[in-house]
């Protein structure tokens, strides 16, 4: 009998009512694609206290096109793919004691940048 991937695991036992998932300190090291494949339809996403850094987030994590909210606190990450600011619906992003200088550099261009909903944006402890 194979093992079963973790992130298998994770995305059906963590996944609430089909539209939010908690995996807040669960020792993950890098995010799959089946997060984005297997659900599309994502509007919370909580990934803080994991050991992200050492992995870049991939620019496929912008096809969570439904995601409306993003907790990243603590998860030693210094920056987010391009494809993050055409996430139209998402509304609150908290990337507080992370290792961002800032939150895109210089040569992103306001024609680039699609966070229309953005309310809430927490960098502290960086």
């Amino acid at each position: 009998m194979e093992d079963e991937d973790p992130w298998d695991f994770m995305l059906r036992e963590f996944l609430v009512s089909g539209s939010q998932l908690d995996l807040k300190n669960k020792d993950i090291l890098f995010i799959s694609p089946k997060l984005w494949e297997k659900h599309p339809n994502l509007q919370v996403l909580d990934l803080s206290q994991n050991k992200l850094g050492d992995n870049p987030i991939p620019e496929e994590f912008g096809n969570l096109v439904n995601l409306k909210s993003l907790r990243l606190q603590q998860c030693g990450i210094s920056s987010l793919p391009k494809s993050f600011l055409k996430l139209k619906k998402l509304a609150t992003v908290d990337l507080d004691k992370n290792n961002f200088k800032a939150f895109f550099d210089d040569s992103i261009t306001r024609d680039q940048v699609e966070l229309d909903s953005l309310t809430y944006l927490n960098m502290n402890g960086n």
